[in-house]
């Protein structure tokens, strides 16, 4: 069970999105507007910095949590709940 699939099994979360690069990240973070994005500091496409400061501007009302991966080896995603 990957970390979408960990979250989606706790009664209290729903995952609206996951995206495999920085780029998608946003893109989801707007369209879908979460409570929370859980931000893997591996994933692909860009400076993990520059993508946090991305979503705060483009969706202010959700929390980042920027961490190394959930799983050995990493998958480089971003779960948004």
């Amino acid at each position: 069970m990957g970390c979408a699939g960990l979250l989606q099994s706790q009664k209290d979360m729903e995952v609206v999105g996951e995206a495999g690069d920085s780029t998608a990240a946003v893109a989801v973070a707007v369209r879908e507007q979460p409570d929370i994005v859980l931000l893997d500091i591996e994933m692909p496409g860009g400076n993990v910095s520059a993508t946090v400061r991305e979503l705060r501007e483009s969706s202010p009302r959700s929390g980042v949590i920027a961490s190394p991966p959930f799983f050995e080896g990493g998958n480089g995603q971003a779960a948004s709940a």
